[in-house]
């Protein structure tokens, strides 16, 4: 899999600084600036590079679960928890600030 990454930079009068970071492909520079002619262009820096990595799933399990028993372990630890501050007899305040 390609991925093109595009870096923007605003360079002003005194000075340059980071104004502005996208990334796309080739094909949507184009709808971002679709001609040289008003000046845009000339004020962006771009900056592409193929990268070829692997697709990492963010929902892959690399471990079994028993998703039943961590659903049960966690609702117990809820309940233990709901049970400790029902039979709190002190008031608990929050203040948020």
């Amino acid at each position: 899999m390609s991925l093109n990454i595009y870096l923007f930079c605003y360079f002003g009068e005194d000075i340059a600084h980071l104004a502005i970071v996208l990334s796309g492909t080739p094909g949507q520079v184009l709808n971002l600036m679709p001609n040289v002619e008003n000046g845009l262009f000339s004020r962006f820096l771009f900056y592409a590079f193929e990268d070829e990595t692997e697709f990492k799933h963010p929902f892959k399990s690399y471990k079994k679960v028993n998703y039943i028993d961590f659903f049960n372990q966690k609702g117990k630890e809820i309940f233990d928890l709901y049970n400790m501050l029902a039979n709190n007899s002190k008031v608990i305040n929050s203040n948020f600030n």
